[in-house]
């Protein structure tokens, strides 16, 4: 009988301790094992199987075992049969790492991060947080500065972060609002009432007309208002009038006939209407006049001749006290009252005594003398 030597790659079935076999009996060496002599080897850890399954070797740097092959860790990129870090990350401690904020990466590679003020712009230590850091496009200006143009007396050519409040260039706050991080120049938000040019502008200018330039405040500017257009938007569109200073939208033709001949027509008759209707007033308000005149004349006499009873009654009153009750008067009151009586007397009290020399009406009036006095 024929005995074949088991080739590299391959091993024996399990349970025969045999050391050659037909073709028929031995099995192929699965990925992540190593076979040789017959026999089976499982590789560990970052190990896999050789090209020809005989041994173990290590997996390519950046690469790990999955069972079956080796594969870029988790945070790499496959490169061919390289590992790398994808734009925007670099290697730190052995994995990718996003770029700090300030720096990008435009490659792919292990390369480091650049410094967006080094490289791109001066002073400036921000990207932007809605763009990746994979171009120098995510390199940003601050809160209160705006990326200008690039300057040819810069070797490097990096932008410019302006601030927003320069008033060397003619900035103000009132002007512009740069509340935001990542502005540029033709992104640059001009305030309501402002105006520029064009994009590439940084002068602005104040509008003659605030309502001319209100294009909410996130807008560059550069445009007018619905009406307006022109330097400043100090010009009427077409199908635009000025009126008092603001462009109003021209009417219709039979709208602008009915309200020059219609119009004053409406305000002759609605002038006569109030002037029929005042002098209806008037004529009964001078009626209602009138009679209250009449009555005030009548009522007046009655009035006098009601307040001289009045007075009358209370003399009588007073004049015949001391004579019908019998108390003490104070003396200033019996002064007074013999003078008056002097002229008139006017006695309402005389009535009989009776047998103990107290009439009923001295008795009733002495209650409020000291009330009175």
């Amino acid at each position: 009988m024929t005995v074949k030597v088991i080739q590299k790659g391959y091993y024996a079935v399990e349970g025969d301790g045999s050391t050659s076999r037909t073709r028929k009996e031995v099995q192929i060496c699965e990925p992540g094992n190593a076979c040789v002599g017959g026999g089976k080897r499982i590789c560990k850890g970052v190990e896999h199987s050789s090209k020809d399954k005989s041994y173990c070797e290590p997996c390519a740097q950046y690469k790990k075992f999955n069972g079956t092959d080796c594969v870029c860790k988790k945070t790499f990129i496959e490169d061919g049969d390289e590992c790398k870090c994808p734009p925007s990350e670099t290697l730190v401690d052995g994995n990718c790492t996003a770029c700090e904020d300030g720096w990008f990466k435009t490659t792919t590679g292990i390369k480091s991060c650049t410094s967006c003020d080094a490289e791109v712009i001066e002073d400036a230590f921000k990207t932007h947080p809605k763009l990746s850091k994979n171009s120098s496009e995510s390199c940003a200006c601050g809160v209160g500065y705006f990326r200008k143009n690039k300057i040819e007396t810069d070797a490097k050519q990096r932008w410019i972060c302006q601030d927003c409040e320069d008033r060397k260039i003619g900035l103000n706050e009132d002007m512009v609002n740069c509340t935001q991080i990542g502005l540029t120049l033709a992104t640059l938000p001009v305030n309501d009432g402002y105006w520029r040019s064009s994009l590439d502008s940084h002068k602005i200018e104040k509008c003659d007309m605030d309502e001319a330039c209100k294009r909410g405040a996130h807008y560059n500017g550069t445009t007018c208002a619905k009406g307006y257009r022109g330097p400043i938007c100090s010009v009427c569109e077409d199908g635009f009038s000025k009126i008092l200073g603001e462009c109003r939208e021209c009417i219709d033709i039979k709208i602008r006939l009915w309200f020059y001949i219609g119009g004053p027509i409406l305000l002759i008759v609605g002038f006569l209407g109030v002037y029929f209707f005042l002098r209806k007033k008037y004529n009964a308000i001078e009626e209602i006049t009138k009679f209250v005149a009449d009555t005030n004349k009548k009522s007046w006499s009655r009035r006098v001749r009601s307040r001289l009873k009045i007075v009358l009654s209370f003399y009588q009153i007073i004049s015949s006290l001391p004579d019908t009750i019998d108390i003490v008067f104070p003396s200033i009151y019996l002064v007074f009252n013999r003078l008056v009586s002097s002229g008139s007397k006017l006695d309402v009290f005389k009535v009989r005594e009776s047998k103990y020399g107290i009439t009923q009406y001295k008795k009733e009036a002495s209650y409020p003398l000291p009330f009175i006095f």
